[in-house]
């Protein structure tokens, strides 16, 4: 291993100092996961993340896309919501990553920006989402929350709401607030 560079060692051929991605063995995944404490569902999880990372999909202009994205959440997810608003939102959304699609564009290589700007727009769509689907849900006005066809509060919904990630998608819960006198 060359001195002071890390990267350095398992090199790819012909590319000194440029470690080869490759993804892990079920093995390897199920120590990792007793190793963090996790079972056969963070195993799991570990190799789906790993098969993604090297996953090749198709070209896309992730800079096109974000953009488009920064549009939908401005003019119908803004400060002032409307029903019919929130719905055209989560449309455009869902058509965004659909658009996307389901692997990041190209061959893996060290500090590709394209595959990086691919995996910080899939969050950002995920967030996006989970930001309308809560704003759909709670069908009053309250603090940053302005909803037009909701214009007051609602006492009933002194209550915080929760998204779960799960295989299906997204599942929002809302939890009791504890208000003391």
């Amino acid at each position: 291993m060359e001195a002071g560079n890390p990267g350095a060692g398992a090199s790819a051929p012909g590319e000194p100092g440029v470690r080869a991605v490759v993804p892990a063995s079920p093995t390897v995944n199920a120590t990792v996961a007793a190793a963090a404490g996790g079972g056969a569902e963070f195993a799991e999880a570990a190799s789906a993340a790993l098969a993604l990372a090297v996953a090749e999909g198709p070209s896309c202009n992730t800079a096109a896309l974000f953009v488009r994205l920064q549009s939908v959440m401005s003019d119908h997810v803004g400060p002032f919501r409307t029903e019919a608003g929130l719905a055209t939102a989560l449309q455009q959304v869902r058509a965004l990553r659909a658009e996307m699609g389901t692997a990041p564009p190209g061959k893996p290589q060290p500090h590709d920006l394209t595959r990086i700007d691919w995996f910080d727009l899939r969050q950002a769509l995920l967030v996006a989402e989970s930001v309308i689907l809560a704003a759909t849900a709670r069908t009053e006005s309250r603090g940053a929350h302005q909803r037009e066809d909701f214009p007051v509060m609602d006492e009933n919904w002194v209550l915080n709401q929760t998204l779960q990630l799960e295989a299906g998608g997204l599942r929002l819960s809302r939890i009791a607030v504890r208000v003391t006198p």
